[in-house]
């Protein structure tokens, strides 16, 4: 981590929290990314393949293929709504029935009855 960043196991709040916690990478072997594409997408091939490259503790995916393929090869996965989940447990937006609305209506996101339930049952909405 840079800066004031170092020792900070999750972000502050706002927008410059996140800047030391989530850094933006580019896949470098290519190779890998290309093999996990005969059977995924290539965004999450490419998540795959950077997570071997930098050790990641830990992917962000959704696709449950992709997620099974990540698991396979030891990675703790965690998805879009699990981040939300967390994200209201940390105080970042004080409705998590809201942030999933704003992604299902701005974002495309299909989100099944019984999961968006589930996730609001989890932080008490």
């Amino acid at each position: 981590m840079e800066g004031g960043c170092r020792n900070r196991p999750w972000p502050r709040r706002g927008k410059e929290g996140f800047r030391c916690w989530i850094k933006r990478r580019q896949v470098q072997n290519f190779a890998i990314a290309t093999a996990l594409q005969t059977t995924l997408d290539q965004g999450e091939a490419e998540v795959i393949a950077l997570g071997l490259e930098i050790g990641a503790d830990l992917l962000l995916l959704d696709e449950r293929s992709a997620r099974g393929v990540a698991m396979r090869l030891e990675f703790p996965v965690v998805g879009t709504i699990g981040l939300l989940i967390w994200g209201k447990r940390q105080g970042f937006f004080a409705s998590l029935a809201n942030e999933l609305a704003l992604l299902e209506r701005e974002g495309g996101f299909r989100l099944s009855k019984i999961v968006r339930e589930y996730a609001l049952q989890l932080v008490g909405e």
